[in-house]
């Protein structure tokens, strides 16, 4: 039995290398060597050291704080509870209504940060003995916002509308120097 019937015509053998290089000509196939895409090995090793000094510059990145305008200054919002405080309402709820104000004024750029204190506190001297401050006081720092104001008239005004002087509260503001 013989491969190839007698009828069928073998093509020359310069017809093969005439369609590979017409093919090759036109981007329909490549021969040779592959080509390495991203320039192989050293273009990874270039790339993941690049991400690696890029982590550690983010690490190191301190953001400025953008929030505050040129004409604005800050000053720190000191909450304090006496004896004339009178919440009325359960202290979650109270938690809800001074972070909806806060929320408020954060939406004009205003409040920057705030935050409830715990009821425990330090005190420390510069003597050997130090501890929790249990000593009584009239009144007690429960909480604080850092705001941002033109001056502090405005600043004054700002902690009036808090809830905490509605319930009886009442609130120190002290520039921070920059």
């Amino acid at each position: 039995m013989s491969a190839r019937p007698d009828h069928e015509a073998v093509p020359p053998p310069e017809l093969k290398k005439r369609v590979m290089d017409s093919m090759e000509a036109a981007d329909l196939i490549r021969t040779g060597p592959p080509r390495r895409r991203f320039g192989g090995g050293a273009m990874w090793g270039l790339l993941a050291a690049a991400a690696f000094v890029g982590g550690l510059l983010v690490g190191r990145w301190e953001p400025t704080d953008t929030a505050v305008p040129a004409a604005h200054s800050r000053f720190i919002l000191l909450l304090h509870e006496g004896d004339t405080f009178r919440p009325g309402a359960p202290e979650a709820e109270l938690v809800a209504e001074y972070a909806a104000w806060a929320r408020q004024q954060n939406a004009s750029g205003i409040v920057l940060s705030g935050d409830r204190l715990s009821d425990e506190s330090y005190l420390v001297r510069s003597s050997a003995t130090s501890g929790p401050d249990d000593r009584p006081t009239a009144s007690t720092i429960t909480g604080y916002f850092v705001v941002s104001a033109p001056n502090e008239a405005e600043a004054q005004a700002l902690a009036r509308s808090t809830p905490h002087v509605r319930y009886g509260g009442s609130v120190v503001v002290r520039p921070i120097v920059q």
